[in-house]
C-alpha cells in the first residue's frame, strides 16, 4: 500500500499552511487538500499552533481523520504523519507543497504494511451523535505485543446546567488488528440517571465525550502510539432526520388530539436564533422567535382550545436567515372529545416528556394477598391473618386512535417509568407499564384503540387511588 509520510523538522510560524496534493500516476483524478495553522481550531482544514514538532504531526493527523473519515486515514509517529487513501482507493502520485518557504519540511513516499495505531470515529465533526444509534469506533493495530488502552470521560449536564463527569478506563485487544469500542449506551444511562421525569418543562442538555486511545506494550505498559479526538457532543435517543436541528419525536407521523389536548413537542436547537411555527390546515396560523445562547433541547407544550374538531394542526421550525435543510413536521388531528379524559406522561427515546391522552374508560383494582395460619383454639380451628400486600393495577382505554398513533402507544408500553395527571389536581399517579402486547394493525378497523395495563407504584401501603 502507498503511503504518503511528512515530517516536521522546524516549527511552524504564523502563517503556517500545508498543501497536499493526491493523483493518479497520470495526473488524473487530482484531489488537493490545504490545512492553516491557527491559534484555536474552529473550521475544517485548521490545525492548532504548537511549538512541540510531535504535536503538531498531532494536530494534523487529528485533522485529517476527523475532518476526512471516509477518505483519507492519517498515523502520527513522533513528529511524521503518514496518509493514505481508504475505500481501496490507491493513489501513486504525490505532491507536497508549503506556503511558508521559510519551515523546512521532509516528505518521502514509502510502500509496505501499516504498522502502527489508527481510530475510524463514526461521528463527524461539529456534529450531534444520539446515544441509541448503532456505531462503534473502529481501532486497527497491527503491533504484536501490545494492547489498546481507552481513556474516555463522559460529561453529563443537568438541567440546571451542572456538569457530573464520569471517567471510564477500558483495554482493548486486537483480534486479527483490529478492535472497536462504543459508548453510546453507557451514555445514555447516564444521562436517564440524571433526570427527574416529574421536572416541569425539563431542559434537555447534550453530554460531552471525550476519548484519547493509546497503544501500549504488554511487557512495560509503554506508550507506543496516541490519538485523541476533539470532544463529542451526545443526544439522547435515535437520529430521525438529516436536518442538523428540528423536532425529536420516536413517532413522527400524525397523532390524535382532542381541544383539550396539552402535548409537548420537544425541540432540538443548537445555539442560535430560530423560528417556530404552526400552520391550521397548512394555513401559517402563529409564528414565535426562539434565541438560545447555548445547545439546548427544549420542550414546547401545544394548546389546541382555540381550534375545531377535524383540524389538522402542523409545527415546524426554522433557523432564523432562511430554510437551508430539510425541516422536520409534527402533524395532530383534532378527534371529537368522549366521556373521560386522562393523559398519561412519559420518559421517551429522547429522556424528554411525552404524553397521550386516553379518551376511554378505566378501571383500577386492588389484589390482596395474605399471609395466614390456623391455630386450635378450645378444640376449634381458626384462622389467623399474620400479615397482607397489597398490589394496585389500572386498566385504562386510550379511545379510538389513528393507526400512526401506535408507534406512540409502543413508546410508552416500552418506557420504565410513566405518570397518570389527576385532573383537577397536582398530584400524580405513579406508573409502570406491565403490558405484554400490542396490535400494530386490525384489518378489520379503521381505526385502532388500546386498553393498558399499568402497576401502580404506592406511596404507601394503606392508600387508595381514583381519578
Amino acid at each position: 500500500m502507498d503511503i504518503l509520510k511528512i515530517t516536521f523538522n522546524a516549527t511552524p510560524i504564523f502563517n503556517f499552511a500545508v498543501q497536499l496534493i493526491f493523483a493518479d500516476a497520470d495526473g488524473s483524478n487530482s484531489e488537493e487538500i490545504i490545512f492553516v495553522w491557527k491559534d484555536i481550531r474552529a473550521n475544517v482544514n485548521e490545525v492548532t499552533r504548537d511549538s512541540n514538532l510531535v504535536q503538531q504531526a498531532l494536530n494534523l493527523e487529528y485533522a485529517i481523520s476527523i475532518d476526512y473519515p471516509t477518505k483519507l486515514i492519517a498515523i502520527a509517529d513522533g513528529n511524521s504523519v503518514s496518509i493514505y487513501f481508504k475505500n481501496g482507493k490507491f493513489l501513486t502520485s504525490y505532491d507536497c507543497s508549503f506556503f511558508n518557504t521559510q519551515t523546512i519540511i521532509d516528505f518521502d513516499q514509502l510502500t509496505g504494511n501499516l504498522n502502527v495505531m489508527s481510530v475510524n470515529s463514526p461521528y463527524a465533526q461539529n456534529t450531534f451523535a444520539y446515544t441509541l444509534e448503532n456505531k462503534s469506533f473502529i481501532i486497527q493495530c497491527g503491533l504484536v505485543d501490545a494492547y489498546i488502552q481507552v481513556n474516555a470521560e463522559i460529561i453529563i449536564n443537568r438541567y440546571n446546567r451542572t456538569p457530573i463527569s464520569f471517567p471510564i478506563l477500558n483495554k482493548l485487544i486486537p483480534f486479527k488488528g483490529e478492535t472497536s469500542i462504543s459508548f453510546n449506551q453507557i451514555i445514555h444511562r447516564l444521562m436517564a440517571s440524571n433526570k427527574d421525569l416529574e421536572s416541569v418543562n425539563y431542559i434537555g442538555l447534550p453530554a460531552f465525550l471525550n476519548l484519547t486511545f493509546q497503544a501500549k506494550k504488554n511487557s512495560d505498559n509503554t506508550i507506543i502510539d496516541e490519538i485523541s479526538f476533539a470532544t463529542f457532543k451526545f443526544i439522547a435517543g435515535l437520529k430521525k432526520s438529516v436536518s442538523p436541528f428540528g423536532i425529536l419525536d420516536f413517532n413522527l407521523k400524525p397523532n390524535r388530539a382532542s381541544l383539550a389536548s396539552l402535548p409537548f413537542v420537544n425541540l432540538f436547537l443548537p445555539a442560535g436564533k430560530y423560528c417556530f411555527r404552526t400552520f391550521r390546515n397548512d394555513q401559517a396560523y402563529q409564528e414565535q422567535t426562539l434565541e438560545f445562547a447555548f445547545d439546548i433541547i427544549y420542550p414546547r407544550q401545544l394548546y389546541f382550545a382555540d381550534f375545531a374538531i377535524g383540524d389538522t394542526i402542523t409545527v415546524d421550525v426554522i433557523k432564523d436567515g432562511g430554510i437551508t435543510t430539510p425541516i422536520q413536521t409534527k402533524k395532530f388531528v383534532i378527534f371529537p372529545e368522549q366521556r373521560y379524559f386522562n393523559t398519561i406522561v412519559w420518559d421517551d427515546e429522547f429522556l424528554m416528556q411525552k404524553s397521550i391522552d386516553c379518551l376511554g374508560s378505566f378501571n383500577i383494582k386492588s389484589e390482596l394477598e395474605f399471609t395466614t395460619q390456623k391455630t386450635i383454639i378450645d378444640l376449634v380451628e381458626k384462622l389467623e391473618i399474620l400479615d397482607n400486600t397489597k398490589d394496585v393495577k389500572i386498566q385504562i382505554n386510550t379511545g379510538w386512535l389513528m393507526y400512526s398513533d401506535t408507534d406512540t402507544v409502543e413508546s410508552l408500553m416500552r418506557c420504565k417509568k410513566a405518570y397518570l395527571q389527576i385532573t383537577n389536581s397536582n398530584d400524580t399517579i405513579d406508573l409502570r407499564p406491565i403490558g405484554k402486547s400490542i396490535i400494530n394493525q386490525d384489518s378489520e378497523k379503521e381505526l385502532i384503540e388500546y386498553t393498558l395495563e399499568f402497576t401502580i407504584n404506592k406511596k404507601y401501603n394503606e392508600e387508595t387511588y381514583s381519578l
